[in-house]
C-alpha cells in the first residue's frame, strides 16, 4: 500500500508540473486541398484539426488566411502560423517539431 502511495504522488507531481503542448491546424472545407496531414506525425504535443466554420466568431475573424496552425503551451498560444497569398503552409514539419522541442526545454 505504502508503495502505491508513493507512485500514485510521484505520478501526480510529475503531471504537475509537466508542460501541456497542443498543435492546432484550422482550414476551411474550400481549401481542404492545403490541409496539412504530415501534422499528425509531430511527437511531443497533441494535435488537432477544425474547420473553421466551426470555430467561434471571435477566431474565424482573426483569421486572415488558412491554413493556420496555432502552437499552444498550457493553453496559451506561443506561435502561429498562416498561409499567406498561396493558401498554403510554407514551414516544414522538420521546422514545427523544432519549435515544440524548443517550448519544451523552456
Amino acid at each position: 500500500m505504502k508503495n502505491i502511495l508513493i507512485i500514485l504522488s510521484l505520478l501526480f507531481s510529475t503531471t504537475l508540473f509537466s508542460q501541456e503542448i497542443k498543435v492546432i491546424q484550422v482550414n476551411a472545407e474550400w481549401n481542404s486541398a492545403n490541409t496539412r496531414s504530415d501534422l499528425e506525425q509531430l511527437t511531443g504535443c497533441t494535435y488537432q484539426f477544425g474547420w473553421l466554420k466551426h470555430q467561434p466568431k471571435a477566431i474565424q475573424d482573426e483569421l486572415l488566411s488558412v491554413p493556420v496552425v496555432f502552437i499552444l503551451k498550457d493553453g496559451e498560444v506561443v506561435k502561429k502560423h498562416q498561409a499567406g497569398i498561396s493558401l498554403k503552409l510554407k514551414i516544414s514539419l522538420e521546422e514545427i517539431q523544432q519549435e515544440i522541442n524548443a517550448i519544451k526545454e523552456d
